[in-house]
């Protein structure tokens, strides 16, 4: 048995194994083996169970060597009907291989795709309600216990970027976040509708950042969550500028806006009209945009003008 260093590349069309085969060999400049699964074709129409096997039989043979798991998520759907085969597999392989680093890789045998570092962490769309039998310490001792892995496997891969780039993807139903293209903004805002509308996101801070041709970026999920609180951090280190909405004082929301100072990053904030009183010591010498949730085209009109003003 070879004693290589491996990538698992699990994926239901042979043509694209081979396609990244090809293009580790071409791109990386790497010797790897690329390891697959042996069965192809439309797995989840009646032998998942074969396939689980073989492919765990490929993983027991070579798990000393296996550096990565890159495993497409859509095994032969549609958009209109999502397929869960690849999610299943996922789940699967992390129950029996807690330490394992299992990265989504949907189409990144393409040249074009892998350059712009389309990768997502498996372990981002799990709770530990996804994963049958972990409860919450389970859960968040195997995140810890394959950060260390992951990271290093990525940092060793100079090509593609380390941090974790967010994508639309049907399997990230729970994350709000536009395509992620630097120069962008970090925006920091309760999600309790009871303290901010929506609209205020959707006609207040999205459109005026649109209309100042930057991309704003948020993530809609509980902050109780290592991995949701690593990807937060990573964003807001990689924005150009910070928008937090403290309206309201929520806790979230100056957590996030700590990270962004001790991050050096510019900061743009907005709160609907309250007492000076309610202000902070600590950020009362911020200029802050008031506005009124009924008015929110002059919310749009003043972030804008803020965001031009911060690039003089």
């Amino acid at each position: 048995m070879s004693s290589k260093k491996a990538f698992l590349y699990i994926d239901d069309d042979a043509s694209t194994v081979k396609s990244f085969r090809d293009t580790v060999r071409r791109e990386w400049n790497m010797n790897y083996d690329v390891l697959s699964n042996v069965t192809f074709g439309p797995i989840a129409e009646g032998n998942y169970d074969t396939f689980e096997k073989e492919l765990f039989s490929v993983i027991t043979d070579n798990y000393e060597r296996i550096e990565c798991v890159f495993l497409d998520i859509d095994f032969g759907s549609s958009s209109e009907k999502p397929d869960k085969t690849g999610l299943l597999l996922g789940r699967a392989l992390r129950k029996h291989w807690p330490s394992l680093p299992i990265i989504i890789a949907t189409r990144f045998a393409e040249t074009d795709i892998y350059k712009k570092g389309m990768i997502f962490d498996f372990d981002n769309l799990c709770d530990p309600m996804d994963l049958i039998g972990m409860d919450v310490d389970q859960f968040t001792g195997m995140l810890a216990l394959t950060k260390e892995k992951r990271s290093n496997f990525l940092a060793s891969i100079g090509d593609i970027p380390v941090s974790y780039r967010l994508g639309k993807h049907q399997y990230f139903r729970h994350i709000e976040i536009d395509k992620v293209e630097k120069p962008f903004v970090f925006v920091a805002m309760p999600f309790d509708l009871k303290v901010v509308r929506d609209d205020v996101w959707k006609l207040g801070i999205h459109d005026g950042c649109k209309n100042a041709m930057i991309s704003p970026a948020r993530v809609d999920e509980d902050l109780r969550s290592l991995a949701v609180m690593d990807k937060i951090a990573s964003l807001i280190f990689d924005s150009a500028l910070v928008i937090a909405d403290m309206t309201g004082w929520n806790a979230n929301v100056l957590y996030e806006l700590g990270i962004a100072h001790a991050a050096n990053k510019p900061c743009i904030l907005i709160t609907q009209k309250k007492s000076d009183l309610l202000v902070p010591f600590d950020v009362r010498h911020i200029k802050f945009i008031i506005y009124s949730d009924r008015d929110l085209s002059k919310l749009r009109d003043d972030v804008t003008n803020a965001i031009n003003q911060w690039r003089g």
